[in-house]
């Protein structure tokens, strides 16, 4: 089988994700619920619910124009981004915005472990004709092609390191459009944390310096073959 033959294969990231199957999403829900129970002390998670069921109406009322933009992007991603935008206001309305923020990356991180391998298919792109890293090179081009909501401006593939240069970020501008930049954010966490979980089974080490979201005019994402980065994983963002 080559990486072609992949059913996700040349897939945007929203249309994988939109693929996820129920039990994934469940998984994820049960992450999120867990860590919510801790911080409403379980009595409060009733009124919590409540106050953010009202957010997502509110947030749908007052910009229809980011909401109408959001639907572009899927069922599930839609339902991902509302969620996390009215949590997070809800949230912040009592704790502030950097506590809020810094909670809700805790919960990305131990999703990202999850939902990285299913967003490569690492399984059975492993299992393909030719060499794993190769393959997962190739994937990765195919993938950011197809990303509408995301603008590449370059891809360079050596030998040792394909380098994709992204100078507009969809999830960055959802984030924006609903006065929720710290949601945007979330995305580059995520990967912070899920790359680690396939670099192994893949064969490569994930490098990135800047990202939109954080402030710069690009990401820059590296994958390089394992063992070659020529700079520590603690600088990615």
């Amino acid at each position: 089988m080559n990486v072609e033959d992949l059913k996700i294969y040349g897939k945007s990231l929203m249309e994988i994700v939109d693929s996820f199957p129920r039990t994934m999403m469940m998984k994820v829900g049960a992450i999120f619920a867990g860590e919510i129970l801790k911080k409403t002390q379980y009595f409060g998670i009733f009124s919590f619910m409540l106050r953010v069921r009202k957010e997502k109406v509110r947030l749908i009322d007052a910009y229809p124009e980011a909401y109408a933009d959001l639907k572009k992007m899927g069922p599930t991603p839609t339902s991902q981004f509302l969620s996390m935008i009215a949590v997070f206001n809800v949230l912040a309305a009592r704790d502030g915005r950097e506590e809020t923020y810094i909670f809700l990356k805790g919960i990305w991180h131990r999703y990202a472990k999850y939902s990285m391998p299913m967003l490569y298919d690492v399984d059975n792109l492993c299992q393909c004709d030719g060499a794993c890293y190769d393959n997962f090179k190739k994937f990765n081009v195919a993938m950011f092609n197809a990303m509408d909501d995301y603008h590449v401006k370059e891809i360079t593939d050596e030998e040792d390191c394909l380098t994709i240069i992204v100078d507009r970020c969809g999830s960055v501008d959802i984030a924006k459009a609903f006065d929720c930049p710290e949601i945007g954010m979330l995305g580059c966490d995520h990967d912070v944390a899920g790359y680690p979980a396939i670099e192994e089974k893949v064969g490569a080490d994930f490098r990135r310096r800047h990202t939109i979201a954080k402030g710069d005019a690009y990401c820059d994402f590296m994958f390089f073959r394992r063992g070659t980065a020529p700079f520590d994983a603690s600088e990615n963002r």
